[in-house]
C-alpha cells in the first residue's frame, strides 16, 4: 500500500462524516423554515410565512434536483398566496409542487392527491 492509498484509507470515512454532518444540517434548517412558515400562515401572518417558505425552497436547492421537500415547501407558498386571494400566484406554485411530486413520487399518490384537492 502506498501513501496516497493509505491516506484516502484514513481520510474516506472522515469525509462521509462531515458529508452526513452537512446533509443534517442542511434538513434541519429546511425543516426549521418549513415549520416557521406554517405556523406563521396558521395565524394568518403572510408576510412572514412568505419568507419562511422562500427560505425552505431556497434550502432545497441544496438537495437533489426534484425532491419532494420543495414540492411541499411550494404548496406552502400556494396556500399563503390562496389565502389572501391571491389566485394566479397560488395556481402557479401549486402546478409547480404538483409538477415535482407527480415525478418523485407518481400521480397515483395520496401526497399528490392532497396537492390536486387544493
Amino acid at each position: 500500500m502506498n501513501v496516497r492509498q493509505f491516506r484516502w484509507m484514513f481520510a474516506t470515512p472522515v469525509l462521509l462524516a462531515l458529508l452526513t454532518t452537512l446533509a443534517s444540517a442542511q434538513e434541519a434548517l429546511w425543516q426549521t423554515h418549513n415549520s416557521a412558515g406554517w405556523k406563521a400562515l396558521k395565524v394568518r401572518e403572510f408576510a412572514e410565512a412568505q419568507k419562511q417558505f422562500n427560505l425552505a425552497i431556497r434550502q432545497t436547492e441544496q438537495f437533489a434536483p426534484g425532491d419532494i421537500r420543495q414540492a411541499i415547501s411550494l404548496t406552502g407558498l400556494a396556500a399563503s398566496y390562496q389565502a389572501q386571494g391571491e389566485l394566479p400566484q397560488a395556481e402557479a406554485l401549486y402546478e409547480g409542487a404538483l409538477a415535482i411530486a407527480e415525478k418523485a413520487m407518481g400521480p397515483e399518490d395520496d401526497g399528490v392527491a392532497a396537492i390536486l384537492d387544493k
